[in-house]
């Protein structure tokens, strides 16, 4: 099932980089990263997975209890 997600999400990605090539309008940006392909993109999701690896180091370290918690 892994495998067949991570081939859908490959192809996501890859139609999603391909749509801002050939979409995106870059007439007068206004910052630089306005005129790299695929850059808001790529922020995205290195902050998505910057998110999830973040809550679970503090679910771990700070919200999670010890085997021997009542004992």
């Amino acid at each position: 099932m892994k495998t067949k997600a991570g081939i859908v999400l490959s192809i996501a990605i890859a139609v999603s980089v391909l749509a801002d090539f050939l979409i995106a309008e870059r007439d007068h940006p206004v910052f630089w990263w306005h005129e790299t392909p695929a850059f808001d993109f790529l922020l995205g999701l290195v902050a998505c997975v910057l998110i999830i690896k973040c809550s679970k180091l503090l679910a771990k370290h700070w919200l999670q209890r010890g085997d021997d918690y009542y004992d």
